[in-house]
């Protein structure tokens, strides 16, 4: 059995995994994630995940070891075919959800499975479709008060406190959170012969 690394240090990445029942071992890593903006959505999401590839790809920890599949994602919202990135501050996030207050976005996963000794490689985007409720400034402020919002694209998070915001959704629940675990064990399992 290969070792199987995410390189993610998203708590969430991590839980729709391990209730996958796959085994893994988290691999921390920093980018930058700059991207150029002229790209279109899903380039530049599968841009930002292959950036996070090459840092794994450089870890010790990767080198070091026999041969590995190392797992990179990245999940974006995109409001009128704009990225909406985690906020850079309180007033962001609260502009971020008054803008998607009433209104449907998209939220997209990109990622990239790599086999480190044969090469093979997979990248896929999965998109699913969410439609909020009318949201009052401070039903917003409430929220951003939590802190909840400030490591999330879109400032929200499906799976907590944000929920409460979504009043229906198209596709797979996981690709919100931030894996679509469906898709991806089914890659794993048909294309690397991990898993069922």
């Amino acid at each position: 059995m290969k070792k199987i690394f995410l390189a993610s240090q998203s708590p969430r990445r991590s839980q729709l995994l391990e209730k996958a029942g796959i085994s893994f071992q988290i691999l921390p890593i920093t980018t930058s994630e700059n991207v150029d903006k002229k790209l279109m959505i899903d380039t530049q999401i599968l841009s930002i995940t292959r950036q996070k590839l090459v840092a794994a790809e450089k870890s010790p920890l990767v080198q070091a070891g026999p041969s590995s599949l190392i797992i990179c994602a990245d999940t974006e919202v995109i409001f009128e075919n704009a990225l909406m990135g985690k906020p850079k501050n309180p007033q962001d996030a609260q502009q971020t959800l008054m803008r998607l207050s009433g209104n449907k976005h998209f939220v997209k996963t990109g990622y990239i499975i790599k086999n480190t000794e044969s090469k093979l490689e997979l990248s896929h985007i999965e998109t699913s479709i969410v439609y909020f409720k009318n949201l009052s400034e401070k039903m917003i402020s409430d929220y951003i008060a939590t802190g909840e919002p400030m490591d999330k694209a879109g400032s929200y998070g499906i799976q907590g406190l944000g929920g409460k915001f979504v009043e229906k959704f198209e596709g797979l629940e996981s690709t919100i959170v931030g894996l679509p675990i469906e898709r991806l064990s089914e890659h794993l399992n048909l294309v690397f012969g991990i898993g069922k």
